[in-house]
């Protein structure tokens, strides 16, 4: 019957090999380290490789003598995590000033299936960046930032996350702008951006709804060299994958496990099979 031991100088040592597409496996590290009550934890110091697979095994060892190996694990590595946008050109004007104008068409025409008398949207916050930060996107887990503005339209504590971005040199400003009731209308914020802070994102909460919003993920606004004049972007419903409510009025039903944030497919938001955009984002250079 196997039973613990506890002996002093009692170590465990662990191998770890990389699986290759032939199938043969190549040794990756070995490493001894003290015992650490009855559960001992061992951390890879090699980089492993992205979507790769790998086995390890472990024995325990005591004043030079070595136990029988454990049986192999296996685990998979995930995959590589998306490359940053494009780096932007450089204009010769350092900054520009631009209005994002919300255009929102959702209606009972357009989204009539359970639409709400009280359709309407959250504040819209967004903030200028560089490449180097994203505040969302599609795949991604909800920071908590973002699942608090999707559930109850609350710029906080997104907006702690922008200014931590901008406290480590990654955003340039964070703007504010009202919501939008009823709808549809139009709303607009006013903003600035420098060739340093270049990228635009912005959302908003559609609302009431478990945790649906519209929003666009670091937009560049310099193309070529330039400025670019007028950018429209359809906006079409997230979901931030919170909440587990299936229609505009549902109670709150958290999600037991996050999932990615994703594009709201199927009802209330699908009309003769297709989904429409609830309206638009226009960006449009001022100066």
């Amino acid at each position: 019957m196997d039973q613990y031991v506890d002996a002093s100088g009692l170590g465990l040592g662990f191998a770890l090999w990389q699986v290759g597409a032939n199938g043969m496996t190549t040794l990756v590290e070995g490493a001894t380290v003290p015992r650490n009550g009855t559960t001992t934890t061992y951390t890879v110091d090699a980089t492993l490789e992205y979507g790769t697979e790998y086995r390890w095994r472990g024995r325990g060892v005591l004043d030079g003598a070595y136990g029988p190996w454990s049986d192999l694990a296996t685990f998979m590595t995930g995959p590589a995590p998306p490359p940053p946008p494009p780096a932007p050109m450089v204009p010769s004007d350092p900054q520009a000033v631009y209005i994002a104008i919300f255009e929102s068409d959702w209606s009972a025409a357009t989204h009539p299936t359970d639409y709400t008398d009280n359709a309407h949207y959250s504040p819209m916050i967004g903030a200028t960046h560089n490449r180097s930060v994203q505040f969302w996107q599609n795949g991604m887990l909800a920071t908590p930032g973002i699942e608090n503005m999707a559930e109850t339209g609350s710029q906080s504590p997104l907006d702690g996350e922008m200014q931590a971005a901008i406290n480590s040199g990654m955003a340039g400003s964070i703007f504010r702008g009202r919501g939008l009731a009823p709808t549809p209308r139009l709303e607009n914020v006013q903003f600035t951006a420098t060739t340093d802070f270049s990228y635009v994102t912005l959302v908003s909460r559609i609302a009431p709804s478990p945790d649906w919003f519209v929003g666009v993920n670091s937009v560049p606004l310099i193309a070529n060299d330039e400025w670019r004049q007028e950018i429209v972007i359809s906006l079409f419903p997230w979901d931030a994958g919170t909440d587990n409510g299936p229609s505009y009025d549902s109670v709150d039903v958290d999600t037991v496990t996050a999932q990615p944030i994703s594009l709201l497919q199927g009802d209330p938001v699908v009309k003769n099979g297709t989904v429409a955009p609830f309206g638009r984002f226009i960006f449009r250079r001022l100066q």
